[in-house]
């Protein structure tokens, strides 16, 4: 595994790159590499100058490509250049987490429709004092920019930006905490045990979360989670669980009053949102297991190990930032190795609950 300082990726390399990898930082030609592919992997010296080469063109593009200098496109775009074309009004609202305040202004109707619902748990009183931090969201085409205090933040796609709001809002949450990662996943706690189950947006995770919480389980987050490694600390926004409508049914006999509920439209899709989420979670956890979960109709439950190379390819696919200092990158894989790992399918959400209740017994 390879991570660049500054930056908050890092590479995962398989063997034959790894082998490439170390030749290539003793300064070895690409000739040299290819002959010494060729003859470590029994393969042809054509086979081994292409993979070498698309291997060399793709590390030039990541991790060995020059930082970008913000360009004058990208210096001009300023909170005052984009508030000045914005709607008259945003979807402004004041939030609370953890006892501090922020204000967020979404400047765009998709992202106020798409996080509004959700955030709805956290919406201030109007009893604390007034935000000293305000964030506000502009879409531009096909890319969203986030503020925090009219100082840029992020530039990146609609659909990133939304996770971008609540790791700011984690961080507002808990100011004096240095968060090694954030992860897009479940977690729920029982006692002072604590699961995490990450996984892609539609595989069953929210639904999965609103039965661990009707179980008896506290549900931290079913969206994004804050890991501190050194502490054993986790932090997440309380948000509303968004459960699309393939899940009412098995989620109706659960919860009273779920057909009270108001249906929202999303891009063609209808959906309703249950607040379930822990107020605050623990200061401290111990950590039961990473889990991958996938709901797949009609198939038996079953379970099995994963290694730490696995999990940290899953989660790589699924989404996640890493603190981009130096140290951290390793602690987060410690941590990985450091506690039990599985895989989990199932069709029968009580036996999913019945398997996790397990694991934070053991």
């Amino acid at each position: 595994m390879l991570a660049r300082p500054g930056s908050s990726q890092f590479y995962l390399l398989n063997e034959s790159a790894r082998y490439i990898w170390e030749r290539y930082r003793r300064g070895r030609s690409s000739e040299q590499i290819e002959a010494s592919l060729a003859r470590r992997y029994g393969i042809d010296l054509a086979t081994a100058r292409k993979d070498v080469a698309a291997t060399l063109e793709d590390w030039h593009k990541t991790i060995l490509s020059e930082s970008e200098q913000p360009g004058a496109a990208a210096t001009a775009i300023s909170w005052d250049a984009l508030r000045g074309k914005a709607a008259p009004t945003s979807a402004a609202c004041d939030y609370v987490v953890n006892g501090n305040a922020v204000r967020l202004a979404l400047w765009d109707k998709g992202l106020a429709h798409d996080l509004g619902p959700r955030l709805e748990p956290l919406r201030s009183t109007g009893q604390e004092h007034a935000p000293a931090i305000a964030l506000d969201v502009f879409v531009e085409g096909d890319e969203a920019f986030v503020f925090r205090n009219r100082q840029r933040i992020a530039a990146e796609s609609p659909a990133v930006a939304r996770f971008t709001v609540l790791e700011q809002m984690i961080r507002i949450g808990w100011p004096e905490t240095h968060w090694t990662a954030f992860l897009h996943a479940g977690v729920v706690t029982c006692g002072d045990a604590c699961v995490v189950f990450p996984a892609v947006t539609g595989s069953g995770k929210s639904t999965l979360a609103a039965a661990l919480a009707h179980a008896g389980f506290d549900l931290l987050t079913d969206d994004l989670a804050a890991l501190h490694c050194p502490s054993g600390s986790m932090a997440a926004v309380p948000l509303a669980v968004q459960l699309r409508e393939r899940s009412w049914p098995v989620l109706r006999s659960r919860f009273s009053g779920f057909d009270d509920l108001p249906v929202f439209q999303r891009r063609g899709r209808q959906l309703r949102f249950l607040p379930l989420a822990a107020e605050s979670p623990p200061a401290a956890v111990r950590f039961g297991a990473v889990l991958f979960t996938q709901f797949i109709e009609g198939a038996q439950t079953q379970s099995g190990p994963v290694s730490t190379w696995d999990a940290l390819c899953r989660i790589d696919e699924i989404g996640f930032w890493i603190a981009p200092e130096e140290g951290s990158t390793q602690a987060f894989v410690s941590w990985l190795e450091a506690i039990p790992k599985f895989q989990l399918t199932y069709s029968d959400l009580d036996d999913a609950v019945k398997f996790i209740r397990a694991l934070v017994k053991t």
